[in-house]
């Protein structure tokens, strides 16, 4: 979102604004759809646990390819 809406000097204070509640939108309606942007809510367990990693081997591809459908079809649908 920044590379399409950001902004290109540290003045142009309403590109950064623009920027800003873009991305809250898009946050906002993923958590809508998801319930959380946050990994390890999504998975259900923390990936920097070994033994958590362990008790649900295969978790991810269930989890990792439907959240990033979700997050490319949002993009679609706000036009970015």
């Amino acid at each position: 979102m920044r590379l399409k809406y950001g902004q290109d000097t540290a003045s142009d204070k309403v590109s950064k604004e623009k920027c800003y509640n873009i991305t809250s939108e898009y946050i906002n309606e993923y958590v809508k759809r998801k319930g959380t942007i946050i990994c390890r809510e999504l998975l259900g367990y923390d990936i920097r646990d070994p033994e958590a990693r362990q008790k649900f081997p295969g978790r991810h591809k269930e989890v990792c390819p439907k959240a990033i459908e979700t997050e490319v079809l949002l993009l679609e649908e706000m036009g970015l």
